[in-house]
């Protein structure tokens, strides 16, 4: 998986190309055909996968997106939707995975202040909205501190 892959394609596209990624990853190495169709919604650990298992995965989707992923991670997002979900944000977050990563915040009104542009969410899910929200929010309080 190129990175140039995922930022020239749209949003639902790049959601379509992670998340194959991740379903080829995990089938090659469990080294076979999982016995139930590998879907969004499929449990990682209902496919066999071992703890050794989970370190290869780790090392494959860090290679292939750039990104810092825990082993934690297959524990709380332990499906194949909701790791593409959380490997899709932060992609985003750091600027690879979507144009709204360079969306900045427009010049307020009041002097001093800042306007939160709300065009940098638009399209996102309510939860992926919500996270980029927490996001700036913990941002702000950093600046504040």
């Amino acid at each position: 998986m190129r990175l140039e892959q995922l930022k020239a394609a749209s949003e639902p596209e790049r959601r379509a190309l992670i998340q194959d990624h991740i379903v080829a990853t995990v089938r090659e190495i469990v080294g076979a055909d999982p016995p139930e169709p590998l879907g969004p919604g499929q449990k990682l650990f209902e496919l066999g996968l071992k703890s050794l298992d989970l370190i290869e995965l780790k090392s494959r989707l860090e290679d292939s997106f750039s990104l810092e992923v825990p082993v934690a991670l297959f524990f709380s997002h332990s499906t194949v939707e909701k790791l593409t979900h959380h490997l899709l944000s932060e992609l985003r977050r750091i600027g690879d995975g979507s144009p709204r990563g360079d969306c900045q915040p427009e010049p307020a009104a009041t002097p001093g202040a800042r306007e939160l542009d709300l065009g940098c969410i638009e399209g996102l899910s309510e939860e992926e909205a919500g996270e980029e929200l927490v996001r700036r929010i913990a941002a702000l309080e950093r600046k504040l501190g």
